[in-house]
């Protein structure tokens, strides 16, 4: 019998073998899973629920879930990198971003554990972070935080100024997406080519 299948025998018909695997696939998929996202609820409590079967079925492909539950979110890690490395303005914008929710969190500058700044302040965070001049224009912005949404660390809005500025959510979960180790990595691979500013550059 499969880890699915003695979980939801012993459910009593209450889960599915199907939720238990679309649990999985949208961990696997979009790799942080937060209890207050819409239409996530149900996938997070599935795994929070069912851990260490969750963490069984990851782990051959060397990736772990963890659980912060005082954050309300599970994330799977992987040990190794499979993907692409990201094109160079993202990785430094990953940096950043990282290096803002330190500080912000430093000074307990905190809305429900995540960090929120605008478009003004992400641009001195870069400039004092990173040394360089901020070239970023809106749509530009738009792209590199949409590619790094994906790995469940931020979030984004236009604001109705007529301005061009964003509201930007920096999430709980990059301290672990990207936590020292990947800091270290990302910074490092983040201030090769400074002097020439390939922006083009990828790793």
């Amino acid at each position: 019998m499969s880890t699915w299948s003695r979980i939801a025998q012993a459910s009593g018909g209450a889960i599915t073998e199907d939720d238990l695997e679309r649990a999985a696939v949208r961990l696997a998929t979009y790799q942080v899973i937060y209890a207050g996202d819409h239409g996530a609820r149900h996938a997070y409590d599935l795994i929070t629920m069912n851990l260490p079967a969750y963490q069984a079925v990851f782990a051959p492909f060397g990736r772990t879930v963890i659980h912060r539950a005082s954050a309300g979110y599970v994330v799977v890690l992987s040990k190794h990198r499979v993907s692409p490395r990201m094109p160079l303005v993202q990785t430094r914008l990953a940096i950043v971003l990282r290096r803002l929710f330190n500080d912000k969190m430093e000074r307990a500058d905190t809305i429900d554990g995540e960090i929120v700044c605008e478009t003004l302040e992400l641009q001195h965070a870069w400039t004092e972070y990173l040394k360089l001049e901020w070239k970023f224009r809106v749509g530009d912005l738009e792209d590199a935080l949409t590619a790094l949404k994906r790995y469940g660390i931020v979030l984004f809005r236009r604001e109705d100024d007529g301005g061009g500025n964003m509201r930007i959510v920096i999430r709980s979960a990059i301290e672990d997406v990207i936590g020292e180790q990947v800091l270290h990595q990302l910074a490092q691979y983040g201030t090769e080519g400074i002097e020439t500013e390939d922006e083009d550059e990828t790793a």
